[in-house]
């Protein structure tokens, strides 16, 4: 476990000739810190609540999307999905699997890859 744990998976990936991908999934569960430390990252309703993560035909009530284009959003929830993306990097990931990329904006695509 821990990060120690990940780098040991990570080198005996390479020993064996493998790359090891992780998830990159762009949404939050309702309790995530995300939601009371940058509300201004998501849209809220007139109520104060938050819509769940749609993609039709699916409807979930345990995720809730970024706003990429909110007025807080810009540079700052780029720049810290980029850390993040950096930070994994950095420890050795080489693939990232993207949970519904097609419903995240192609300009963040552009700017982050």
């Amino acid at each position: 476990g821990g990060l120690e744990g990940f780098r040991r998976l990570i080198q005996a990936a390479r020993a064996h000739g493998l790359e090891v991908a992780l998830d990159f999934a762009i949404q939050c569960a309702p309790d995530h810190p995300w939601l009371k430390d940058h509300k201004d990252w998501f849209t809220w309703r007139a109520d104060g609540s938050i819509p769940y993560a749609e993609n039709p035909p699916k409807k979930y009530q345990d995720i809730v999307n970024v706003d990429f284009y909110a007025s807080g959003a810009v540079p700052d929830l780029w720049n810290t999905l980029r850390d993040a993306v950096l930070f994994w990097v950095n420890e050795g990931v080489t693939l990232f699997r993207v949970d519904n990329p097609h419903t995240k904006p192609f300009p963040f695509w552009e700017w982050l890859i």
